[in-house]
């Protein structure tokens, strides 16, 4: 049915499942769902089982304390984070394309190998110097 702007209405479509996957039926949802939550119950009954013991339990709450609030907290901002670059560049088509040149590494330094002896070899050096990093076969194949 056309709206006031005369566009035409489509009904949105679930999000087809990645590749190769098929979509899981409403009983393997459940299913996953009481297990998610059976699993944290799990979490919560053992640290409570640890937090009443009788000893001195300070250590022992903030231990509890980071892993119940801090570590999800983090996990969440980890989250948020990836969702704005996602937002901002959008999703990944492909990986990102890098120049194949070894004529220096990360840091500027010079590199020297025999690559096609290195491509053979099941021991390589790599000795650093001055003059920048040389890599060596040591044992053939």
């Amino acid at each position: 049915m056309p709206d006031s702007a005369g566009a035409r209405r489509t009904r949105r479509r679930p999000p087809l499942p990645a590749a190769g996957r098929t979509t899981l039926t409403l009983a393997q949802r459940l299913a996953h769902g009481f297990l998610l939550v059976l699993g944290w119950v799990g979490f919560v009954v053992m640290w409570w089982t640890v937090a009443v013991r009788p000893w001195e339990s300070a250590d022992l709450i903030l231990l509890i304390v980071g892993s119940l609030v801090l570590l999800p907290s983090v996990t969440l901002l980890w989250v948020a984070h990836n969702l704005g670059i996602y937002r901002r560049k959008g999703p990944r088509r492909h990986a990102e394309q890098l120049p194949v040149d070894y004529r220096t590494d990360w840091n500027g330094h010079p590199i020297s190998a025999d690559w096609a002896a290195l491509r053979h070899a099941r021991i390589v050096v790599i000795d650093t110097d001055d003059q920048g990093k040389h890599y060596r076969a040591v044992g053939e194949r």
